[in-house]
């Protein structure tokens, strides 16, 4: 008994459970890098992503031909896929080439 109350006493379950009812060791996991920023997508209102307008499609390809991801692009997770959807097209349509 005078085991269980010294670990009560430093914030310690005798079982480990977590704190949020699961089993096993642990609790809330403390975020390591903060929470992050929300990002600022300016395209949103502004471009609309066509897949005839190859030049413009073709910036946001590496020289490999894959497409840039969201944190270079620095676009919202909405515009990104419309992106990749008019990329896909254009490769489709055999516009731009799928390797580069």
């Amino acid at each position: 008994m005078a085991e269980q109350d010294l670990l009560s006493d430093i914030g310690v379950d005798s079982d480990f459970g977590g704190e949020d009812g699961r089993s096993g060791r642990g609790g809330r996991r403390f975020r390591r890098f903060g929470t992050g920023r929300r990002r600022k997508c300016t395209p949103c209102d502004e471009i609309k992503f066509d897949w005839k307008d190859v030049a413009m499609l073709q910036r946001f390809q590496t020289p490999q031909g894959k497409l840039m991801s969201r944190k270079r692009t620095n676009y919202c997770a909405q515009c990104q896929r419309e992106l990749a959807r008019a990329v896909k097209r254009a490769r489709f349509m055999a516009l731009i080439p799928y390797v580069a």
